[in-house]
């Protein structure tokens, strides 16, 4: 797993304009997916990290071993006629809020348009090219399987951001987050690239 600095993912959001939200309030979270430059498709080998203040101010960072890909399966055999999702990296501002996940399970779920990609030639390699859609389709951030800890994404994820463990504390930081500002979250989705060009 890519494990940047607070300061050298602050350095990149700056770079690309995007925001950090360090407000007067604890729990003013930063969600930040980070998509790793390999070109190795269905492991968890991707970045969640949450930037932010805890009670005493202190500026913290924690890390979740995340996909910001699709499962291979997904790939193959997309949902939508028009191929398998992927979101596009940006800074997609407010568009997350915890509620259930198809209805099972509280995550972080889409709650406004974002812009995605979609891959239709049902091959193991992942595109980002051609036309971006925008809309809201159920591109949440979302546990992986109950009960066992999958090596593979598999059927894990169409398109949403998987996290593969410790989900009860991403969970946890979320309530925080609510309690102390309100149920909408912005995810800020970049690439482990862009962290090559501040080294």
């Amino acid at each position: 797993m890519f494990k940047p600095t607070i300061k050298q993912v602050r350095e990149v959001l700056a770079k690309k304009k995007y925001k950090f939200f360090d407000g007067k309030k604890p729990f003013d979270l930063n969600i930040i997916g980070i998509r790793s430059a390999s070109t190795i498709m269905d492991f968890y080998n991707e970045t969640m990290m949450v930037v932010y203040r805890d009670e005493l101010g202190e500026l913290k960072a924690d890390y979740f071993h995340f996909t910001t890909k699709p499962g291979l399966y997904y790939l193959k055999n997309p949902l939508h006629p028009n191929g398998c999702a992927v979101l596009c990296e940006g800074q997609h501002l407010g568009t997350m809020k915890k509620r259930k996940h198809r209805g099972q399970y509280y995550a972080l779920c889409q709650d406004k348009a974002m812009p995605y990609h979609r891959d239709n030639d049902r091959d193991e390699n992942l595109e980002f090219t051609g036309k971006i859609y925008n809309g809201k389709i159920g591109l949440n951030i979302h546990r992986e399987s109950v009960g066992k800890i999958d090596i593979n994404v598999g059927r894990n994820s169409a398109g949403c951001g998987g996290v593969q463990a410790n989900w009860d504390y991403f969970m946890f930081l979320v309530d925080q987050g609510i309690k102390y500002w309100r149920n909408q979250f912005t995810y800020t989705l970049i690439n482990e690239k862009d962290f090559y060009k501040i080294r």
